[in-house]
């Protein structure tokens, strides 16, 4: 089964179960994508935040991002990035949750602007639970199955990120092509 664990939500603040929210995120699909995100990756920054949430849409597939810790924060690991990559301002390490969560809203911000369309976002606990879980950091894309009633499967995970991402977005591409396929035809899933 697929690693569950506390998520905030950052509207509200209230604790959430990250399955329970990836369930209600699928809705009638069978399919959810969880993106693990970092606003200071200038990688995720630059497009491929951006395109591994279209290339899961483009499928039919929603799209559950999860805020984690910053993988390059200003105060321990910067990212020299300047030009269209740069970020308006500095990201630290986040120090409680009200700084995660205003980091997130300004990653949900920025990726609704990049898709075009408004995204879902919660955040990750400060111990980090779940970024450790999924191996996540700094950036990274799982496709969960949701259709069996007893527990959601990783059916999917791209790479560590952020090198080859073409590769990446290749192989995800063809994953969800074949789901899609074996779905249509009946054939039954692949986990």
């Amino acid at each position: 089964p697929a690693p569950d664990g506390v998520v905030h939500s950052l509207s509200s603040g209230a604790e959430m179960r990250l399955l329970s929210t990836a369930r209600a995120v699928a809705g009638s699909s069978s399919l959810v994508a969880l993106s693990f995100d970092s606003l200071s990756c200038p990688v995720w920054r630059g497009f491929a935040g951006a395109e591994l949430h279209r290339i899961a849409r483009s499928f039919g597939v929603p799209v559950l991002h999860v805020y984690m810790a910053e993988a390059h924060p200003d105060d321990a690991f910067p990212s020299p990035m300047q030009g269209p990559v740069a970020l308006a301002s500095e990201l630290r390490r986040h120090r409680d949750l009200e700084e995660r969560k205003a980091a997130a809203g300004r990653a949900q911000a920025f990726l609704t602007h990049k898709v075009g369309r408004p995204v879902v976002l919660v955040a990750d606990g400060m111990g980090d639970a779940l970024e450790e879980a999924y191996e996540a950091r700094p950036f990274r894309m799982f496709i969960l199955d949701v259709s069996r009633p007893d527990a959601c499967v990783v059916a999917h995970k791209t790479g560590l990120a952020p090198f080859n991402m073409g590769a990446k977005f290749a192989e995800l591409r063809a994953f969800l092509c074949l789901w899609r396929s074996r779905a249509r035809s009946g054939a039954g899933r692949s986990a």
